[in-house]
């Protein structure tokens, strides 16, 4: 699975949290980490997206750490009762991460403008009220 979606790291757990299996690129994790509880409750019923590392990501040297994870209900490997999670970790391009890093600027500066505008808009309106 880990060649066929060219991912970093593959891992298998169950509803309890633990790590039943993984193949990846990275060094042996002893301890790698898990999804939360509230992840695990939401796979339940549809699949889970999650975006790590982005904030980091704005020095360049970071931008190799970015990761998406996606975690499915994996019913097809039923071998026991207990459900099964499967948690795929893939890597994002530094285009990517460019052009995230833009947009969330962007995002940022529009606030700050839409914030003045509405001060700049009532401090008008006040100004057209006294003038009266």
């Amino acid at each position: 699975i880990r060649e066929q979606m060219a991912a970093r790291e593959v891992m298998l757990w169950n509803s309890a949290g633990n790590l039943l299996a993984s193949a990846g690129t990275t060094q042996v994790q002893f301890a790698p980490q898990r999804p939360s509880p509230q992840q695990f409750r939401a796979a339940r019923s549809q699949s889970v997206t999650w975006v790590e590392g982005l904030d980091e990501a704005l020095d360049a040297q970071h931008a190799v750490a970015i990761k998406s994870l996606v975690m499915v209900p994996v019913s097809s490997l039923r071998m026991t009762e207990d459900t099964r999670f499967l948690m795929v970790t893939l890597g994002v391009s530094a285009n990517l991460v460019t052009n995230a890093s833009l947009v969330n600027e962007a995002y940022r500066e529009y606030q700050e403008r839409a914030l003045a505008r509405s001060g700049l808009q009532r401090m008008y309106i006040g100004t057209l009220t006294l003038k009266r």
